[in-house]
């Protein structure tokens, strides 16, 4: 190894960061769509095969006392995982990890958003239909609200649907100036994850309490309390987890490029100058950049201000 590589990596910590990042390597973006899309296979698997699937109009009892709106309910599951687990997915890899890496930034900007609609188009389509479930419920229907899942996911949603709202009146119409749009950047990516692990605690939380709910009316006892109908949204939780770490890992920014230290002394002045070191201040104490660095680092700026 020269003595110019051994200076910017001394401990040799290099090779181990080609394999595993940060930034995330390409692969784990396809592992996460993997992921995603194993989730709502599993998901829709247990509401067909578990559940009885899905309808639109609540089916009236063989005795003739009420009815069943459970497969409208069935609906909801499905749209929120699709929401949650799908569309925000790609959403939040759009960026870094596109489909298409040679995909231009106002095309990633135009499936970022677009997919966020459609995930708070699915999640407004589950709220109904949960909704609708319990208020068609004969004889007697249903309360609303009557959960912890329930608070959960609505403060999910209203998350979300704050988040699109801020980040369209930011980012696309009527779109605020350059420095405004550089500063909110960070705040905008750290809600939009905030608000997506919420969504996947709603899921999960929801998984729990229809399993729990049909343990206590019976519906799973014995034998099959080892079977498909808890196996199923078992391994969805895991999947969870494992979904959440791969997405968050392309949030993680990669290491600052070391370029040369800077000395700066108690009266503010420094060995490169005091352009230099005023410089180096406003980067946080960060080296201060040669004239071409500063610009790309600059340009590259104006790239992430969406």
């Amino acid at each position: 190894m020269s003595g110019s590589s051994t200076g910017e990596d001394p401990h040799g910590v290099q090779p181990a960061r080609w394999a595993v990042g940060p930034p995330a390597p390409k692969v784990f973006a396809w592992l996460a769509r993997a992921t995603s899309l194993a989730i709502l296979i599993l998901v829709g698997h247990w509401v067909h095969v578990t559940l009885g699937g899905v309808g639109v109009h609540p089916q009236p009892l063989p005795d003739g006392s009420g009815n069943d709106t459970g497969k409208l309910f069935n609906w909801h599951p499905i749209l929120m995982t699709l929401g949650f687990a799908v569309f925000m997915v790609e959403a939040l890899l759009t960026y870094q990890a596109p489909l298409l890496a040679s995909l231009p930034r106002e095309t990633r900007k135009r499936i970022h958003w677009s997919c966020h609609l459609a995930a708070i188009l699915c999640l407004s389509l589950g709220l109904i239909a949960v909704l609708q479930s319990h208020r068609l419920k004969l004889p007697v229907p249903m309360p609303d609200w009557y959960s912890p899942h329930s608070y959960l996911g609505l403060t999910a949603l209203v998350l979300l649907s704050l988040q699109f709202a801020f980040g369209a009146y930011a980012y696309l119409w009527p779109r605020l100036s350059l420095p405004q749009r550089m500063a909110l950047g960070p705040l905008h990516r750290y809600l939009g994850a905030a608000t997506w692990l919420a969504g996947l605690g709603a899921i999960a939380t929801g998984l729990q309490e229809k399993i729990t709910f049909m343990q206590m009316s019976k519906v799973v006892t014995g034998a099959a309390l080892y079977g498909p109908a808890v196996r199923v949204p078992a391994a969805v939780l895991v999947l969870l987890v494992v979904l959440a770490a791969l997405v968050l890992y392309f949030q993680v920014p990669p290491p600052a490029k070391q370029t040369g230290a800077v000395a700066v002394g108690a009266d503010g002045s420094g060995a490169g100058g005091g352009a230099a070191s005023t410089q180096g201040l406003l980067r946080g104490g960060a080296p201060a950049l040669s004239g071409d660095e500063a610009y790309e680092d600059e340009e590259a700026a104006r790239h992430r201000a969406y």
